[in-house]
């Protein structure tokens, strides 16, 4: 060959290779880069994603994934190690989460990285093996990105960590299927699943519940690439303290997919187990679970009525927060199914604007069922786990209880969240999951503002034959009590400390509205009783005050406090002195309906306190009008007693109110309001009934409109007859002699005891002067029957009375009095 023609010769096979590679570059097929089994420094940055083998109708893709923000892939290789590769071209725009679709179909290539998808179409043919293949992803310097297999393979080595026992999953029996990482362990064969086809988007796991309930079809999608523009009711509307932002990024491994199936069927079988019925779905009776990754250490979530649900998982994602969060927005999907009552009118089985039924009811199921779930993990584990991992605790939220109004005018913070589910933590332990369900059932919301709408509150006031206030305050109870022994968190702080020793204390405070509460300690240093009296602002269906006793040996009980709504004030007794000695007590006081904040006072006023010892005791006491005085009165002697009340002429309106103390605990009380009377007079026999009276407080409230001196008797007397204990007997005759009047109103003198089918005579001897009026009082203080004893009519015939111990009273007569009564009994009917 000649020179020229050598030359000739060498110019046709450069210009034939140039062309050559021209074309290949078209064709999107790499130049001959060596391909070695070397980590690249971006290894499992980027990661083979999803893979489908063509067939005669669908097309071939490998999609490809990164979350790492990687947007320097050019020059990358996609190769099936078979003499063929796929040149990854330049990316415009950015994105931290990205899809990369390699499709051979026809099509415009979208190369715009900024929307989290690049889509690349080839026209080469197919690289995929249908029977078995290996996929692998290099770098421009031929060093290994990602690697995958699949039906084991066609004959290529396995490269990165994969083994060569690890064949890889099965080609998909369905063509609408392809083979997808569910995770990002994509160095293991089990990561890979045969699924639902989402080129160029999250990958999806479909699972079909189990068990005697179920039959939704429960998608799970692997990330998020687009964020979902939901219609309907969304929860939260706002997250815990902060605005909901549900933005693009990737998805989480394998066993956490596992995790979410495990605990979504478990749970569609719990809750329905406890007859909630069905969830709202979308299309298809389908519901949608996205789970993507979160850069913070706990976990979130958000629902919609669309039956769809975001899973934020925490970087310290347990098994059981992981369930906690998952099955709170899967109890919300229940709430969002809607009903239709029996006129047809649609509505929802919760309430709005104040969410805290709905929270505290999704927290409280989600809790529960986890418990149910994995039953070694205690209440008090969990407060552990959820506060080291940033997530809902009670050692952490909701340990100021004055610190939210949560139940009015939701707030959306974690102590919002976590009252709301303590509520409903007590309603459970103490009225059961059956009142619970009655009350979700009753709960309905038709629109805002529409007068069908049925308020939680309401619900729980007919399911419990309850105020809310009184709901509220067994609540408060529960919470300040016992609550905090059984679920390992501390016992709450009292906001104010106060000490007794004997004097008198007042303060006065704020209080949140919405459910908020305000603790008063007060340290008892003196055994004086003492009645606490409270004035507020505000209605007094809006108030709930509690006391909160703590005795010595470690016990406690609970005393609500009346409260007036004309007067806006309430007051209790409290004795230190009691066989159980007291330490200190709490004062709870709570706004607990609407949002308004309110203001409370509290005055401490030691109580007047005698001794009687079968001697003649009493005082005076100026009362200004309305104001009220307790004396008590310590009863250390067996001989009967009578009390009288006198007050100046022209000032009789009062009310009192007489309290009675046995020796086996127990205390009854009677009340009377005086309207220009006079006060008959109280005789007691300390051991006239079946256990001993120790101890009598007199409480007299002054009702006139001016001050007025009110002045006290305790005088010994002697009753007759003294069968007391024992019934009065036919055809018997009880004779006594009353002591003579004396200014101050009147004597009561008569006890008997009358067995249920006897009637008496009572008879009265030479009356002087003048008529008796009288009255018949059982052993509880409550008026029998009114009488009227006259010169012309001095014999009363009683019938009718229960068996018991019943007492006289004699009053309204002339000074002189009359001779002497007398009982005769009879058979009667």
């Amino acid at each position: 060959m000649n020179r020229r023609a050598a030359a000739i010769v060498i110019i046709i096979v450069i210009g034939v290779a140039a062309v050559s590679y021209i074309l290949l570059m078209q064709g999107h097929i790499s130049p001959p880069v060596e391909l070695v089994d070397e980590k690249s420094s971006s290894y499992q940055d980027v990661l083979i994603n999803e893979v489908r083998p063509g067939t005669e109708s669908t097309n071939a893709y490998v999609e490809l994934y990164t979350s790492t923000g990687h947007d320097d892939m050019e020059d990358w290789i996609v190769t099936t190690y078979d003499e063929d590769r796929i040149i990854l071209p330049v990316f415009g725009g950015n994105s931290e989460s990205l899809f990369i679709l390699i499709s051979w179909s026809e099509g415009i290539d979208d190369l715009d990285a900024s929307d989290g998808q690049v889509t690349i179409h080839t026209d080469e043919a197919e690289i995929l093996d249908s029977s078995g293949d290996e996929v692998g992803l290099h770098d421009s310097e031929g060093r290994l990105v990602s690697f995958m297999r699949y039906g084991g393979g066609n004959g290529d080595e396995v490269l990165g960590d994969w083994t060569d026992s690890e064949l890889g999953i099965d080609i998909p029996s369905s063509e609408e299927d392809s083979i997808s990482l569910m995770g990002n362990e994509n160095d293991y064969s089990e990561s890979w699943i045969s699924t639902m086809a989402t080129p160029g988007e999250p990958n999806v796991e479909i699972l079909t519940t189990t068990g005697t309930y179920g039959g939704e079809e429960v998608f799970i999608y692997n990330g998020i690439r687009i964020v979902p523009e939901p219609d309907g009711l969304v929860r939260p509307e706002n997250d815990r303290g902060e605005n909901v932002t549900i933005t693009p990024g990737p998805g989480v491994n394998a066993s956490v997919v596992a995790l979410v199936k495990e605990h979504i069927n478990f749970s569609l079988n719990f809750f329905r187990e406890h007859n909630f019925t069905d969830p709202a779905t979308a299309t298809g009776n389908e519901i949608k679970i996205r789970l993507v990754r979160s850069g913070s250490s706990e976990s979130t979530g958000s629902s919609n009525s669309n039956g769809e649900i975001v899973i934020r998982v925490g970087r310290d994602a347990t098994k059981e927060e992981l369930k906690v969060v998952g099955e709170h927005e899967l109890l919300h999907l229940f709430q969002f199914k809607r009903r239709t009552d029996s006129s047809g009118g649609a509505y929802y089985p919760l309430h709005e604007p104040d969410y805290w039924w709905d929270e505290g009811m999704a927290e409280f199921w989600a809790v529960y069922s986890m418990l149910r779930n994995y039953p070694n993990m205690t209440m008090t584990e969990w407060n552990e786990m959820a506060h080291r991992l940033g997530s809902l605790s009670w050692l952490d939220h909701f340990r100021d209880i004055n610190g939210t109004g949560a139940f009015h005018d939701w707030d959306h913070s974690w102590d919002s969240y976590m009252a709301a589910f303590l509520f409903v933590k007590f309603i459970n332990e103490s009225f059961g999951t059956e009142t619970l369900l009655e009350v979700f059932n009753r709960t309905k919301y038709y629109g805002r503002g529409d007068p069908r709408n049925v308020d939680p509150k309401d619900a729980f006031a007919k399911a419990l034959n309850m105020t809310w206030s009184e709901i509220y305050s067994l609540f408060l109870s529960w919470l300040l009590l016992d609550s905090h022994q059984a679920n390992g968190v501390p016992v709450y702080t009292p906001h104010i400390r106060l000490n007794y020793t004997g004097g008198s204390l007042n303060d006065t405070v704020g209080v949140q509205g919405g459910g908020g509460a305000v603790i008063e300690e007060i340290e008892v240093s003196n055994t004086t009783s003492f009645r606490i009296q409270l004035n507020h602002s505000g209605a007094s269906q809006n108030w709930t005050v509690i006391v909160l006793i703590f005795y010595e040996d470690g016990t406690n009980g609970s005393i609500p406090v009346q409260l007036n709504d004309t007067t806006m004030s309430g007051e209790i007794f409290i004795d230190p002195s009691t066989e159980k000695q007291i330490s200190r007590i709490w004062v709870v006081k709570s706004v607990t309906e609407g949002p308004i904040d309110g203001r409370i006072t509290m005055r401490i006023i030691p109580s007047i306190e005698m001794t009687y010892n079968n001697d003649t005791i009493g005082d005076t006491v100026l009362l200004n009008s309305g104001e009220s005085v307790y004396e008590v009165i310590e009863v250390n002697s067996t001989q009967a007693f009578s009390v009288f009340l006198n007050w100046s002429d022209g000032y009789s309106h009062w009310n009192i109110t007489v309290l009675r103390f046995w020796s086996d605990g127990t205390n009854d009380s009677y009340s009377t309001e005086i309207v220009n009377g006079t006060w008959p007079g109280y005789t007691v026999d300390p051991d006239a009934g079946p256990t001993t009276i120790t101890k009598l407080i007199f409480i007299k409230e002054n009702l006139n409109e001016t001050s007025v001196p009110i002045t006290m008797r305790v005088t010994p007397t002697t009753e007759s007859p003294t069968n007391a204990n024992e019934p009065i007997e036919p055809g018997n005759t009880y004779h006594w002699e009353p002591n003579p009047w004396d200014p101050f109103g009147g004597l009561l003198e008569g006890y008997i005891y009358i067995e249920s089918g006897i009637a008496f005579d009572f008879i009265s001897e030479t009356l002087h002067n003048g008529e008796f009026s009288g009255m018949v009082l059982s052993s509880n203080l409550t008026v029998m029957e009114e009488f009227l004893v006259t010169p012309s009519s001095p014999v009363l015939q009683l019938r009718g009375y229960d068996t018991g111990l019943y007492y006289f009273v004699l009053h309204s007569g002339p000074s002189t009095g009359f001779d002497w009564t007398e009982i005769k009994p009879y058979d009667w009917p």
